[in-house]
């Protein structure tokens, strides 16, 4: 099976219920017995059909039109004897619909042939019989059922929205029948649009020939206790056991009050049978398919009653068939990426699917122009927009064709589109237009933007597909290349968008699901991640190849690995950073800002103590395996890496510095050193740094911030008021630590504990008032200045060589390096310092810490 009819079948597993929920009962679901209150209903529009030809059928969205015909009448009238043909598929293009209406002159003909592609195989045999011999299909119905054959015309507004024309050659067709046949005709089709029906241009009938039906709401209190209870019956009848109720006789009555009251309120817009409906959903889901209790009501719904309540249970019904199309990713094998970028796109697309509580429709089209994220669309070429258009159209070919009438049409791995490669909708033989600008983030870094924005597509044309499944929206093409996507409720739309707001982050921003799932760069964007859901979501995460540039960040972090990221000109604010790693990364003009690191790293070993493999590895450009390889991340590089990586090899995460992270299944480097997540502070493995900043940080439960085996330039903690910092294998020009400007407290002994091991590092500022020690170990320095009181603040160096210090402890004279004005000097190797040739020291210095992109 392909997997994306593997998710598909895993999803409508995963939402059975007692109840049909917020969605059209369907013939083949629901026993008629389970449409309760429409008995009244049912016989008086009987009644009608009977003694008419032409019966509109309509009412207000969500009253359950749908039901009552699928449920209720068409079953009714089949157990009668009556042959019963219902249509209501409208979705044709005009370009089908002229091949298929051919050059027919007459309306009736153009319907009639329209018609007869339309129903298909639902077309009755002896009619098909007629069919073959040329008949019409209003005659061939007439010929061999006459009075009784019923035609349903059923979401009849489509054809009135989308096509026009072809509607009135309906309306002609349905004047035909009832004229000149005995077929009887109903035209279902919501209240609002039953206008169309009068008029010059609507249905010419004499005033016996047509009547109309509206259908009413449910309100009676003894009918949704029958609704809410019938369920009990049928597992009692199913199970023969009356001792295991789908839901209990206080939770009925629960439900029953609530009900009572909203009406009491007068809301009708907020009580109604989707309302109620999309309530038993919702506690059957949250439940995980036990008895509902009344206890349950107030644990999901906690201080709602009346009208509020049923409004909370739309929202929440939403949220539970977008979590369950979320979950069968999980189970099916969907990456992580995908399923994120989709549910980010049911949020996007909410807000715009309806308007002032009624659904607004939009072609998928211009939907996309609303909500896809496009960063790299203006900075491509003209033939790289072309390019990328065109495996756009391929992929939206293979959306549109598994779509088909059919359930879950056959796919295979070569039209299935949630699985097929960028390769097969690109061409295997384009060259692709390199990331220039570096646009592309995550699962793609470094790969073409044309293949980023690809990859947004079928995101976006996934978070349809949810919609579509769940039943919340329905699709139609009435036009080559134009896709329309509606809501089937207008109530669906203030459900989406209650559900939507409970998704966001603060202040309008990214959650941290939707930041850490990118394709492309985030730039200048807000992300506040304090709220209990992106806290949960954030801890313990490894995070790959994210790139954030000039954005302003606060969230608690608490055994995050974020490996071979860019946060190029990123503000971390107010952040707690406890178990953190930065791995390979690029912070280059970073700032943490306020930030609080608890607890501290695992120490690094003193110079006498590093094992010889480690030594012999220190000073080269670090690599490094992390996570194990059942992460999600692993398996999200390996299916978008093209050709798509097998599975069956463990892979892990391999990191390099300057490229992307990749999954790999063995290392490429000499130069790979180990790694282990880190228990407390905040340490930075590799990478490279360029006006990093840590600003008025506190440093908690003997909090630490190490940096290992890294390079760059300029690094300033600055208004602090204490520091414990770590340097192992560090390569650094520039060091900063100062107390803030103007504070009178003096510092405690130990506020500053600074610890230097088998580092280089150039011009070194101590500033005024610090009070503890800085510790230089088998290092190398240049220019080092303590601005401090040299019995507050102790700067050692036991070992290593050093030139240009000033106010630190006595040193030995093998120490001092014999630079000078005309010479950067030469000095043998001794017990406690590494030999010194000064011109290869500096071009070594230069290679690793001068600036780059």
């Amino acid at each position: 099976m392909s997997l994306l009819n593997e998710w598909r079948e895993s999803v409508l597993d995963a939402t059975k219920s007692p109840w049909p929920g917020p969605r059209p009962m369907k013939e083949d679901r629901y026993a008629a017995r389970q449409l309760i209150g429409r008995d009244t209903d049912i016989k008086k529009f009987k009644r009608l059909l009977f003694d008419t030809d032409v019966v509109v059928f309509t009412g207000a969205s969500g009253v359950g039109k749908t039901s009552m015909l699928q449920v209720g009448l068409v079953p009714d009238l089949r157990e009668s004897g009556y042959t019963v043909i219902v249509c209501n598929k409208w979705s044709r293009r005009s370009d089908e619909i002229a091949a298929i209406t051919g050059d027919h002159s007459d309306h009736t003909a153009k319907a009639d042939q329209l018609l007869q592609a339309l129903l298909s195989a639902r077309i009755p045999v002896r009619a098909r019989l007629g069919l073959s011999d040329g008949e019409s299909l209003l005659s061939a119905l007439d010929t061999y059922y006459r009075d009784k054959c019923v035609v349903v015309l059923d979401q009849f507004e489509e054809l009135m929205r989308y096509q026009p024309d072809a509607f009135q050659w309906l309306l002609r067709w349905i004047e035909n029948a009832a004229s000149l046949t005995k077929i009887r005709i109903v035209v279902s089709l919501r209240v609002e649009h039953e206008h169309q029906l009068n008029g010059s241009s609507g249905l010419r009938l004499g005033p016996f020939s047509q009547k109309r039906y509206e259908l009413p709401p449910i309100t009676k209190p003894e009918h949704v206790r029958e609704i809410v209870e019938s369920p009990n019956s049928s597992r009692a009848e199913a199970l023969g056991d009356l001792s295991l109720p789908v839901i209990s006789a206080s939770a009925s009555k629960r439900i029953e009050s609530a009900w009572t009251k909203a009406g009491e309120e007068g809301a009708p817009q907020d009580r109604g049978l989707l309302h109620l409906q999309a309530l038993l959903f919702a506690l059957w889901m949250r439940g995980g398919g036990r008895c509902i209790e009344a206890s349950d009501v107030t644990k999901h719904f906690p201080k709602l009653n009346g009208a509020a309540l049923f409004k909370a249970a739309l929202a929440e019904a939403v949220e539970v068939s977008v979590d369950k199309c979320s979950e069968a990713c999980i189970s099916t094998g969907i990456p992580d990426v995908l399923a994120a970028r989709a549910k980010h796109y049911v949020r996007a697309m909410s807000v715009h699917l309806s308007s002032g509580g009624f659904k607004v429709d939009h072609s998928r089209e211009d939907l996309a122009q609303l909500v896809v994220f496009r960063e790299s669309l203006h900075e491509l070429s003209a033939e790289a927009r072309n390019l990328g258009e065109q495996a756009r159209h391929r992929l939206a070919t293979l959306v549109d064709e598994s779509m088909a009438e059919s359930s879950i049409a056959p796919l295979t791995l070569n039209n299935d589109w949630v699985a097929i490669q960028r390769e097969s909708l690109l061409g295997a033989e384009v060259e692709l237009p390199a990331d220039l600008g570096d646009l592309t983030a995550g699962v793609l870094l470094g790969r073409s933007p044309v293949e980023s924005l690809l990859e947004e597509y079928r995101a976006f044309y996934f978070a349809i597909e949810w919609l579509r499944l769940c039943e919340l929206i329905r699709i139609t093409t009435p036009e080559e290349n134009k896709t329309m996507v509606s809501l089937i409720h207008d109530l669906f739309g203030a459900g989406l968008i209650q559900w939507s707001s409970t998704q966001g982050g603060a202040f309008g921003g990214l959650t941290a699901e939707n930041a850490t799932h990118q394709f492309s760069v985030l730039r200048g964007v807000r992300m506040s991640w304090k709220n209990l859901r992106d806290k949960s979501f954030l801890e313990g995460r490894l995070l790959v190849n994210q790139r954030w540039k000039y954005c302003d960040v606060s969230g608690d972090f608490r055994g995050v690995t974020f490996a071979n990221c860019d946060f190029q000109g990123t503000v971390f604010r107010d952040c707690t950073f406890d178990g953190v790693q930065f791995v390979n990364c690029t912070l280059d003009d970073v700032e943490l800002l306020d930030c609080t690191v608890h607890g501290a790293p695992i120490p690094t070993p003193a110079s006498d103590d590093i094992p010889a493999d480690i030594r012999a590895k220190l000073g080269a450009e670090p690599s490094f395996f992390i996570g194990e390889a059942d992460t999600p991340a692993v398996g999200s590089l390996l299916w978008y890496a093209e050709p798509r990586l097998p599975g069956g090899t463990p892979h892990r995460i391999y990191s390099m510095p300057g490229v992307a992270a990749v999954a790999s299944a063995e290392s490429t480097s000499m130069s790979e050193l180990p790694f282990e997540p880190q228990p407390g502070g905040l340490t930075m493995f590799g990478g490279r740094l360029s006006s990093l900043k840590i600003r008025n940080c506190n440093f908690a439960r003997k909090g630490q911030i190490s940096l290992r085996h890294a390079a760059g330039t300029s690094v300033e903690l600055a208004e602090q008021k204490q520091v414990r910092l770590s340097m192992f294998d560090v390569a650094l020009r520039g060091l900063t630590i100062t107390r803030p400007v103007g504070y009178e407290l003096q510092s405690k002994p130990r506020d500053f504990v600074l610890e230097f091991t088998e580092s280089h590092l150039i011009n070194t500022w101590f500033g005024v008032g610090l009070r503890g020690s800085a510790t230089f170990d088998w290092c190398v320095v240049w220019q080092v200045l303590n601005a401090a009181d040299r019995e507050d603040f102790k700067v050692r160096m036991p070992k290593g060589r050093q030139y240009g210090v000033v106010n630190i402890e006595p040193l030995q004279d093998w120490q001092r390096l014999s630079m000078s004005e005309t010479s950067l000097g030469n000095e043998d190797a001794t017990e406690n310092a590494p030999a010194w040739d000064g011109r290869l020291a500096v071009r070594a210095a230069s290679q690793k810490m001068d600036y780059r992109r």
